[in-house]
């Protein structure tokens, strides 16, 4: 799109805006009322950001701005006010605003749509009749095309299936101030419900899979509708690349007998056979990956599906909340606080799983989608979420449903996949570096004998492999990958490399897939005051560490595009997620440097818009570890899960950290011979000979004298490190306690519908049991992590470590003699205060290490009907398991520094590849069998003090 079709797009939204607050204002009657408006609205953030984006300054904008004031102005006397006028065919008297950007979702057409106005006007002389309409508003001239007829004849259709009486709307041409009446009549509304089920057709099967004849054949290819016969418009559409690189490919490189022909070889002759392929290849990825979310009914389809009862009892849904206190408004946005309307458990539950800066859909119990926004905070039993629009208008004696929204980037990585297209040279360059896997290439000497001094004292408390790491990143012309195995201080190197990049003057671009990670690398920075840093996204995402960075910090008194401009030109370090990557000030701006972290986690189109902004770049990460999160089995196994980092990692493109701060020789030991093979070196004797530190150790001994088991699972013996706890089967025991699993039923977790297969009480008994006594023997919260594969399982444990911590008096029920009180009120408040024993799944652990780590395998399975347990036989032909993952196993076993303690059924776990291996090149370490009065070790005592914590 040219840079004055972005202007006038901006220019419209704008007018847009002050329309709709001239309609709202019932005192806006005069030119200098509306002009009053429209300076109101140019300082708002969001306009101020896109006015900013198009290079316009606030004196040009208005200058472009003051023809559609003038008709503004025009059309509040003409129509509005009770001061209408006869035209030469009707009267057109708008009476009252009922809606601004009213939400419409309406399932009977299966469209959404959002109407400028939804106004009621006046159908008669006397003003004492009136009708509903929806008004529409365009910036453009006065075509009255069938497009825009189309659009108010559904708006009617869809208004009138929610609950109005709709027969007719407005159209409105504010630039030549025509306002017309448009009825639809029977055949537009068939033409477009044809229409309409023609686009969702080819919408829902746009990509098919092709019957793969020969090595090479893509696996996915597109199926589209008829291009448009129209030279004139497909000239001037900005998706004409696409559109003709998907037909070339449907069609077997030929684009014939279509007005798209003629421009087939300027839009796309630029592109190679393999460019096109790369596009098809990945767009059918993002298909089936999109499909996947559908099939598991993560969409919004549940909304009319299930009940909010249904919906509740997934943590995906809050219901029965009623508006309370005045609507804030701040900057555009409208600050609604709900809270249950009758005490009910349902908002606990789901404050589980509603995050602050999360997209939700708002419903009443009357009408599904009213508006759409997103959680600002969420305390006690009361939650605020900030809307586009005033629901208290219109709803505010209404009960509130709040739906999760899960949205999958689908368009996003579309359209990331859409910029490699571009005929220029960066994209070009990146294309030969992406889809060719062109070697990178570097500088020698990049670096002036002046700079030299201060690039030895910026690198000096690095260890060699780190120098040698950032120097080598610096010198790349066109990018270079950093393995930063376990431990190995991979933050500490790009930090680093950011102060030399600095030092050179450089421009850098900070990102990752997710949030924390960004801010991990910026909170390193933050010693070093002549690094300045912007970090953009939402605050409420932000580490509070690095807030006063923030974006909507750092700009808060900006009240023009120029201001804001100014601003943004103090930074040259500029952090932000990935998906946040298509920011106003990374669009108009090329980076020298991009810096990705957790490159291999990051979905591969994600990666693209950031690499494009960028002259080079850097993927840092750990191939061993967690790849893109894909749910679609099928698109997995179509190459998916495939990182840019794992698509580049070729000879001479990388380098490794192999020297590692973290683990003690015993957990190095274990996971070089599982993943590393040999790799990994303990960076010193200190780290090499580390273990766990138990000031109450004599006292524990005396406690836990009977229990022989417990003792050397918590042993501090470097040869301990790591032991492997074999509960034996316990399904059975799992379902005679299914009281516990019942804890469960606000889960989140997809899998969390058959709580046996994803939680697992006896293990965590076990972990509860185990994480106390290393409480009793002086070991801090902070030090102990715990992890589980399953989200229920992880949410099971922490509502009963909750418990355990809560509960003021405990006796531990023995049978011996030895009868000891180790669970007292005082000791027991004394940790309420201080317990912080992370619990998490493995993906939340990655980046992360205890000193202690307790990993709950979960499954146990039912030996009675399963005929692939069988010991030894794998699990090969069962689809896609999160235990089957090498990679999720790596993670866990490299997070503990001095202790690591895997618990689970090894019969099941044998039959899982990867824990086969664990379990083979572990065989030398401790390993300890739980079985009924050996060591003296109890099921049942366990259990029914499991049960104790639940009632």
């Amino acid at each position: 799109m040219s840079e004055s079709e972005n202007t006038q797009m901006v220019i419209g939204t704008v007018v847009h805006y002050i329309f709709q607050r001239c309609l709202l204002d019932k005192s806006c009657k005069l030119l200098t009322h509306v002009e009053t408006i429209a300076k109101k609205v140019m300082k708002t953030k969001k306009v101020i950001s896109s006015l900013y984006e198009v290079n316009l300054s606030t004196k040009e904008a208005f200058s472009l701005l003051g023809p559609y004031l003038k008709e503004i102005e025009t059309f509040l006397n003409k129509h509005f006010n009770h001061r209408s006028i006869q035209t030469d065919t009707e009267t057109i008297a708008i009476c009252e605003v009922n809606d601004i950007e009213e939400n419409i979702w309406c399932h009977h057409l299966g469209v959404k749509g959002r109407i400028d106005a939804t106004v009621s006007v006046s159908s008669d002389a006397t003003k004492k009749t009136f009708e509903i309409m929806p008004l529409e508003l365009k910036t453009g001239r006065a075509s009255y095309s069938f497009e825009h007829l189309g659009q108010l004849a559904l708006y009617q259709m869809m208004m009138n299936l929610v609950g109005h009486e709709v027969n007719a709307g407005l159209l409105l041409y504010l630039k030549e101030g025509k306002c017309s009446r448009v009825t639809a009549n029977r055949n537009m509304k068939r033409d477009l419900i044809i229409l309409r089920n023609e686009v969702a057709r080819s919408l829902s099967k746009w990509m098919v899979k092709d019957n793969i004849t020969q090595k090479g054949s893509l696996a996915m290819k597109p199926t589209l509708p008829d291009p448009i016969n129209n030279e004139r418009a497909c000239t001037k559409c900005p998706y004409n690349t696409v559109c003709i690189t998907l037909l070339k490919s449907e069609r077997e490189g030929t684009v014939t007998n279509y007005g798209l022909s003629i421009l087939a070889e300027e839009a796309c002759g630029h592109l190679r056979t393999k460019d096109v392929d790369y596009f098809i290849q990945w767009s059918g990825l993002i298909y089936l990956e999109t499909h996947d979310e559908t099939v598991q009914s993560r969409n919004v389809q549940n909304m009319w599906n299930s009940s909010p009862k249904e919906r509740a009892e997934t943590g995906r849904c809050i219901y029965g909340l009623i508006l309370v206190s005045p609507v804030r408004i701040v900057d555009d946005l409208y600050f609604h606080t709900f809270k249950l309307e009758a005490a009910s458990s349902t908002l606990p539950k789901a404050l589980d799983t509603f995050q602050v800066g999360e997209y939700i859909i708002c419903s009443t119990s009357k009408r599904i989608a009213v508006a759409s926004g997103y959680i600002i905070s969420h305390a006690s039993n009361e939650i605020v979420v900030s809307f586009e629009r005033d629901l208290s208008t219109n709803y505010g004696a209404e009960t509130f449903i709040l739906d999760q929204n899960t949205l999958y980037k689908s368009t996003f990585n579309l359209s990331n996949l859409a910029l490699l297209l571009f005929n220029d040279d960066r994209c070009s360059q990146y294309r030969r570096i992406i889809i060719d896997r062109e070697k990178p290439t570097f500088s020698d000497g990049f670096l002036s004998k002046s700079m030299i001094p201060k690039a030895k004292e910026i690198l000096k408390k690095l260890n060699r492999h780190q120098k040698n790491a950032a120097l080598k990143a610096a010198a790349t012309k066109s990018y270079c990958l950093l393995k930063g195995l376990p431990g190995t201080g991979k933050t500490q190197t790009i930090v680093g490399l950011i102060r030399l990049l600095s030092l050179l003057g450089q421009s850098i671009l900070l990102t990752s897939s997710t949030h924390s990670a960004v801010d991990n690398v910026l909170k390193r920075l933050l010693p070093f005051q002549d690094l300045k840093f912007i970090r953009l996204g939402s605050i409420d995402r932000i580490d509070p560490a690095v807030a006063s960075s923030a974006e909507a910090i750092v700009t808060e008194h900006c009240d023009s595009p120029e201001k804001l401009s100014e601003v943004y030109e103090q930074y040259k370090i500029v952090g932000v997620t990935c998906q946040g990557t298509g920011h106003p000030l990374i669009n108009k701006r090329l980076f020298d440097f991009c810096i990705v972290d957790e490159a291999t986690q990051v979905f591969q189109p994600s990666l693209i818009r950031p690499l494009l902004r960028s002259k080079r770049f850097l993927l840092v990460g750990d191939p061993e570890q967690l790849p893109p999160v894909i749910k679609s089995v099928e698109a997995r196994s179509l190459g998916a899960c495939e990182s840019m980092f794992h698509r580049l990692d070729q000879e001479g493109s990388f380098y490794i950290l192999p020297t590692q701060y973290r683990m003690n020789r015993v957990l190095t030991k274990l996971a070089n011979e599982f993943a590393y093979n040999g790799k990994l070196i303990c960076g010193n004797d200190i780290v090499e000979n580390n273990t766990i530190n138990l000031p109450n150790l004599e006292n524990i001994r005396r406690i836990y004298e009977v229990e022989r088991w417990l003792l050397k699972m918590i042993s501090n013996q470097i040869d301990l490190s790591v032991v492997l706890v074999d509960t034996g089967n316990t399904y059975q025991m799992n379902l005679n306690y299914r009281k516990l699993n019942e804890i469960s039923t606000s889960i989140t977790d997809d899998q969390s519908k058959n709580a046996m297969n994803c939680t697992n009480v006896s293990e965590i008994a076990i972990v509860v049991y185990v994480s106390w006594a290393f409480l009793q023997a002086g070991v801090e919260p902070e030090s102990i992590g715990i992890i589980a594969p399953f989200r229920a399982q992880v949410e099971l444990i922490r509502k009963l470590m909750k418990k355990l911590f809560e509960k003021q008096k405990y006796t531990r029920h023995s049978s011996s003699s030895n009868h000891n009180v180790i669970y007292t009120k005082e000791n027991v408040e004394q940790l309420n205060h201080t317990c912080n024993i992370e619990v998490n799944t493995i993906d939340q652990f990655q980046g992360k290490d205890k000193k202690i780590i307790l990993f709950s395998c979960t499954k146990s399975s039912n030996l009675s009907d399963d005929i692939w347990i069988n010991k030894g036989k794998e699990r090969s032909s069962h689809g896609y398991e999160i235990l089957s993952d090498k990679s999720r196993l790596t993670v866990a076993i490299t997070r503990a520094k001095e202790k690591l303690i895997i618990i689970g059924d090894r019969l099941t776990l044998d039959s899982y590849a990867p824990f086969k291996k664990l379990f083979n090149v572990a065989s030398k370490i401790s390993n300890i069998s739980l079985r009924e009065k050996k060591d003296g070790f109890e099921w049942n005592a366990l259990l029914e003090f499991l049960i104790s914590l639940s009632d």
